[in-house]
């Protein structure tokens, strides 16, 4: 069966099983997020695991959702296997840890724009009005972090680039919007205070802060992806 869009419409249990993986990655992610009051962004090997739960159990949901294009899940899966590398490269304490994650996730936002820019419609307003938003946080952030940054100028600037070009066509999406929409805004939230952590000045519940808001920008983000067909 197909439907106007000319997807193969999900089974029940297909869906709920999407649902169900959904749910047990948000709950994953609360509890992993509930565990990191009081600590620091330093890297620690035991993080590793509650991090990569997240990513693990998502793309679990995205294998499953085979009433979705696969070229969609193919770039969903991607995005999602390079950030639990991500994920996991900044918990550990090696020194190209911020590089390595940075490229990890670099990766991701490529992956996501791939499969977001078939996905772009005639925006509405309120999407017209928030696109330029994540460029002009971005653009005030690196100015101010600009004089700490030393040798990872160019690769900061790469990944800004990466981080709005995915924002700006998840705020052009002509489905799902608002997941998406969420998502992105939440992505760049995330980031920039992980930005201000490292390179300005640190500031109390930065680190549960920065997971929340990270792991609901992907829960929010997969969400309007693995939408049932309209």
């Amino acid at each position: 069966m197909k439907t106007k869009n000319n997807l193969a419409a999900p089974d029940t249990g297909t869906f709920y099983t999407v649902l169900a993986l959904w749910l047990v990655a948000a709950c994953t992610a609360v509890n992993y997020g509930s565990t990191l009051a009081g600590t620091g962004l330093a890297p620690d090997p035991r993080q590793a695991i509650g991090k990569a739960l997240l990513c693990a159990l998502l793309l679990a949901a995205t294998a499953c959702a085979t009433y979705r294009p696969r070229r969609e899940r193919l770039g969903l899966g991607l995005g999602l296997l390079a950030a639990m590398v991500g994920d996991v490269v900044l918990a550990l304490p090696l020194k190209w840890s911020l590089i390595g994650g940075l490229g990890a996730f670099f990766i991701t936002h490529l992956a996501y724009c791939m499969v977001l820019a078939p996905l772009r419609g005639q925006p509405r307003l309120w999407q017209r009005r928030a696109r330029p938003l994540p460029w002009l946080a971005a653009s005030v952030l690196y100015v101010l972090f600009w004089p700490r940054l030393h040798e990872l100028t160019v690769p900061v600037a790469l990944y800004i680039v990466a981080l709005c070009a995915m924002a700006s066509l998840a705020l052009s999406a002509r489905h799902a919007r608002l997941w998406l929409g969420a998502g992105a805004a939440l992505f760049v939230a995330s980031d920039a205070m992980l930005g201000i952590e490292r390179f300005l000045t640190a500031f109390p519940g930065s680190t549960p802060a920065i997971w929340f808001a990270y792991a609901a920008a992907q829960l929010c983000l997969v969400a309007g992806l693995l939408r049932r067909p309209d």
